[in-house]
This record gives C-alpha cells, sequence and structure tokens, in this order.
C-alpha cells in the first residue's frame, strides 16, 4: 500500500531541472503555486497543466513514478470534488431524486480536483529534483533577510529538513506494520473502503511509537555531536547561481507575467 511512496524522496536524474540551484527551484514552485489559485477558469488551467507536463519532461523523470505520490491524497481530492460538486447553487442540469447537479457544481468541481492534483504534482517535483541538503540550505538563504528581526532561519530550515527526511522513513515503516499484522491476520486488501479505514486504524499507534522513537534517537545524536541552533556553521557545498540558472529565472518571471495577463 504504501510501498512505492515517493514524495519527499529524491531520484537521481542528469537533467537540467536537477543541475539548478535550490533557491531557484524553490522561487519557481511558489510562482507556480500561486499561480494555481490566480484561475477560475479551465483554459487557465489548460495553461498549467502544458506548463507543468513541460517540466516533467525536462527532469526525465517518468510521468508514472510522478503521479503515483497522487494516490496518497486521492480521497481528499475526491471528498473535495464531491462538495463542489453536489453543494454548489447554480443552473440545474440533472436532477435524480434528492441529487442535483448543477452546471456550477460541475465546474467547480473540476477545477478544485485538477487545482490539487496540480499542487500535489508540484511539491513532488521539487522534493524529486532537490536533495533534502539543498532545499534546507535554499530556505535557509532565502530568508535569512529575516534573521535581522529574530526569525530562527536556521531552526525553521533544519526543521523543514528533518520532516522531508522523515517522510519516506515513515512510509516505510508504515508498510512494515501492515505487513507484519497482515501475517497475524488483519485485513488491508478488502473492497469496502470504511472496512479498509477501519484496519487502518491498529497500524497508527505503532507508528507513532516508532516516530516519536527515531525523532527521540535523532535528538540525542544532535546533542551528543555539539549541535546548537544560533552557532553559525559552514557549508560543505555553497550554493553558486550559474547560467542556467538565470536563464531558468527569466523563465519563471516570463511565466509568471503571461499568468497575469492571462
Amino acid at each position: 500500500m504504501f510501498k512505492n511512496a515517493v514524495f519527499g524522496q529524491y531520484y537521481s536524474t542528469d537533467s537540467l531541472i536537477h543541475q539548478l540551484d535550490p533557491r531557484t527551484k524553490i522561487i519557481g514552485s511558489i510562482v507556480l503555486f500561486i499561480s494555481f489559485f490566480m484561475y477560475n477558469d479551465y483554459r487557465g488551467y489548460i495553461f498549467i497543466t502544458i506548463v507543468l507536463y513541460t517540466v516533467i519532461r525536462v527532469t526525465e523523470i517518468p510521468l508514472k513514478y510522478i503521479l503515483s505520490c497522487v494516490r496518497f491524497v486521492l480521497m481528499l481530492i475526491i471528498v473535495t470534488m464531491f462538495f463542489n460538486l453536489f453543494f454548489r447553487k447554480g443552473e440545474v442540469i440533472f436532477t435524480y431524486k434528492y441529487i442535483v447537479f448543477t452546471k456550477e457544481g460541475i465546474y467547480a468541481a473540476f477545477l478544485s480536483g485538477g487545482r490539487l492534483l496540480n499542487l500535489v504534482i508540484g511539491a513532488s517535483l521539487l522534493t524529486l529534483t532537490t536533495m533534502p541538503t539543498g532545499i534546507t540550505s535554499g530556505l535557509e538563504c532565502l530568508f535569512s533577510p529575516l534573521a535581522k528581526v529574530g526569525v530562527p532561519v536556521g531552526a525553521m530550515a533544519m526543521m523543514i529538513s528533518i520532516v522531508l527526511r522523515f517522510i519516506p522513513i515513515l512510509f516505510d515503516e508504515f508498510h512494515n506494520i501492515i505487513k507484519a499484522q497482515t501475517v497475524r491476520g488483519g485485513d488491508y486488501e478488502s473492497k469496502n473502503v470504511i472496512k479498509r479505514l477501519k484496519s487502518l486504524l491498529p497500524a497508527m499507534l505503532p507508528l507513532f511509537v516508532s516516530a516519536f522513537r527515531k525523532s527521540n534517537e535523532l535528538a540525542v545524536a544532535m546533542e551528543s555531536k555539539g549541535y546548537q541552533l544560533k552557532s553559525m556553521r559552514s557549508k560543505m557545498k555553497p550554493l553558486y547561481y550559474l547560467k542556467e540558472d538565470y536563464v531558468a529565472f527569466f523563465c519563471i518571471v516570463f511565466y509568471f507575467v503571461i499568468v497575469i495577463c492571462l
């Protein structure tokens, strides 16, 4: 069930996107996320989807591998589309007993589902093309001006890095727990969705115990090595902007200008 979890994992290729500076990819992701909420029209979503698919092609990551992360939020997408489909008032197209389909509801359901789908794919692209240490360094550099007003930028970047590292670890741990409970008679293959959701509850307690144990081990390891939040640390791989980063940054600005004009 969670064996092939990809969100939070790094996919190694020699693509142009992988070679870009983490700061460029973070800024590009933020611009992409903002553009998702600037449209309430299907033509804008078609344009964004084309751009997103083009970026996926440049990353040289298989599309099936990227789409495999969508199944973890598939229930959220379905619920969002359901509420927009059946609870949005407007021009009635079809009625069946107590079920009413409106033109505005169908339109809003597809737009909300497409928005969530693009958000998940866009977020997974950042983690698939950037190492967790690169994301940490990029965030720390981008938000470094906030440190002058007392914002703990280093601590925030470290927490984000730890979260990104723990996501695939917890997925693997959850998969192992499910396998162990399946051997002991747990039913995780039932076609009944409600029954499958109830069967997941017994797996949550050992997952939380494992998460707290791993976090405690990480805290002890960091303290034993003398880690301090306020200390100045050097970087093994300093970040430098190259010619490709300036070209990519120009493409990001050009894309955002087109989004605003449309």
